[in-house]
């Protein structure tokens, strides 16, 4: 307890899935949380953590609309006086190959996945400078580096490879400066987001279990303490073992629409 008191985390994606386990343990290690999200859930989710006692606001918010980050960041400032912590946690996914994929679909998929990462960067590092440095912490995908399942659609994979990518860039530029970067590449987790796959996944699993959300927001807790504090630009691979076991599934591969 206590690992991130007297910090604020701007944590997008937050009304639901990973993005609200995060929350809930970074509130839990003493942190001010804005709860961000499109999702008007995110209120509810903010106001249970109000009542268990932590300090946890709501604050609406598209992360593609570069003026609604920007007024979030500034929101976590004016009402806390700092922004130390950043996660990125919103986004969505699709199932389609490149040829399958609709223009529309690749720019909504890219726009929320990708440039939303880019957008809340922006926004949050000038406020983490000034308050002496800070912790960003991104969502991305194992995705980004093995691709087992034809489930898995090609723009989800090339926004999350950009969010490791874009996430080590900013780490390296702004390491002098006090801020670490650093992203997770979750695997299977169970989440309304993957509830299509879990039948084909779980066999995949070396620790013979699908991920929970509480998996990855510790991971993210760590990223984010003080306790990692010579760890940036890196990519933690939190998928109980998947990206190393060999042996291909016996389970026969479908394609999911």
């Amino acid at each position: 307890m206590g690992r991130l008191t007297g910090k604020t985390a701007v944590i997008t994606g937050a009304a639901s899935g990973i993005g609200e386990e995060v929350a809930r343990v970074f509130a839990r290690e003493g942190a001010k949380i804005i709860v961000a999200d499109l999702d008007p859930r995110g209120k509810t989710v903010a106001a249970s953590l109000s009542a268990d006692g932590w300090w946890a606001e709501f604050q609406q918010c598209n992360v593609t609309d570069a003026k609604q980050v920007e007024e979030t960041m500034a929101f976590a400032v004016r009402e806390t006086g700092r922004l130390d912590i950043l996660v990125g946690c919103a986004g969505i996914a699709d199932r389609d190959s490149v040829v399958d994929t609709p223009e529309e679909v690749w720019e909504k998929v890219i726009g929320i996945n990708l440039k939303g990462v880019f957008l809340t960067m922006k926004h949050a590092i000038p406020h983490m400078l000034a308050a002496g440095g800070g912790a960003i912490v991104n969502i991305g995908s194992l995705s980004a580096i093995m691709h087992r399942s034809a489930g898995i659609g090609d723009a989800y994979a090339a926004s999350k490879g950009g969010v490791t990518s874009l996430t080590n860039s900013v780490a390296i530029k702004y390491a002098r400066q006090g801020i670490r970067a650093n992203s997770i590449l979750p695997g299977p987790i169970i989440t309304p987001m993957n509830a299509g796959a879990y039948e084909e996944w779980e066999p995949r699993v070396p620790l013979g279990r699908l991920g929970e959300t509480r998996d990855i927001a510790e991971a993210a807790l760590f990223l984010a303490s003080d306790e990692s504090r010579f760890i940036t630009a890196m990519p933690l691979i939190v998928d109980g073992g998947v990206h190393a076991a060999t042996a291909p599934s016996k389970r026969k591969t479908q394609v999911i629409k």
